[in-house]
């Protein structure tokens, strides 16, 4: 219940108007410190960061992965491939990797000396040494149509071998859909292992590592599924393990 103004206390606001004025002041003394409190936050950290054993691997503090390289990532919402250096031929001198559209091209000896078939729809792209057998060599995702004019998602090895660039290992088509991958050693063993942001239901992705066990890969380690990008291996230096670094989107 209000109370009603006594007679002759014309002076005295009524209640409800002195509960209005009184809750304006207090919102002018207030409002600007509340808003520079909340202009003075950090924005929230949305960099995951994992460490990698020969078993397993653990969710890190974000500075363990430090800075992501910007020479191989893109500039959009995908850490995917641009371009790069290997050494493919075994020559000592390095080809350039271009991916251009989802196209793949390899360049040495002042020109372009391969490409991916026109219905490759590469991906993403890491170079490296996948099969661990010493030699430099691309891991290509990319989708193309089955048969029953499906698109289906596939990684595949390319390399160098007696004067021409081939397949050395083509995968089957994955069941979940691959959207980024890279290649570093995770756990100081001197093998690379390959690591995949690949699809996990619908509207989830999961951080996935596998191993390479001499016909294929096998998986040692699942992330739990979440809104991830940007997946980018950060070198520890001086011959540490690489971290794993993503971004999970809000």
């Amino acid at each position: 219940m209000i109370a009603k103004p006594e007679p002759g206390d014309g002076a005295r606001l009524p209640v409800p108007k002195r509960a209005r004025w009184l809750g304006r002041l207090l919102l002018s003394l207030y409002l600007p410190a509340i808003t520079a409190c909340v202009a003075g936050r950090p924005p929230s950290n949305n960099i995951l960061c994992f460490t990698c054993t020969e078993v397993t691997c653990e969710p890190a503090a974000p500075a363990t992965c430090g800075e992501p390289p910007g020479q191989q990532t893109g500039t959009g919402s995908e850490a995917r491939f641009i371009s790069g250096e290997l050494d493919l031929t075994g020559d000592g001198v390095p080809e350039l990797v271009r991916r251009v559209g989802t196209q793949v091209r390899i360049e040495g000896d002042g020109g372009e000396v391969w490409r991916t078939p026109p219905n490759w729809d590469v991906v993403d792209v890491a170079l490296g040494d996948p099969n661990d057998d010493g030699r430099g060599e691309l891991l290509l995702a990319f989708r193309r149509e089955d048969n029953k004019g499906i698109s289906r998602s596939h990684p595949f090895i390319v390399g160098y071998r007696e004067g021409t660039y081939r397949t050395l290992w083509g995968g089957s088509a994955v069941r979940d859909p691959i959207h980024e991958v890279a290649l570093d050693d995770l756990d100081g063993d001197g093998v690379q292992e390959l690591v995949v942001l690949e699809s996990c239901g619908e509207d989830s992705r999961a951080v996935t590592v596998w191993r390479w066990h001499g016909w294929g890969f096998s998986l040692q380690w699942r992330s739990e599924p979440g809104a991830y990008s940007d997946l980018v291996l950060v070198s520890g230096g001086d011959g540490l393990p690489a971290s794993i670094r993503v971004t999970r989107v809000p």
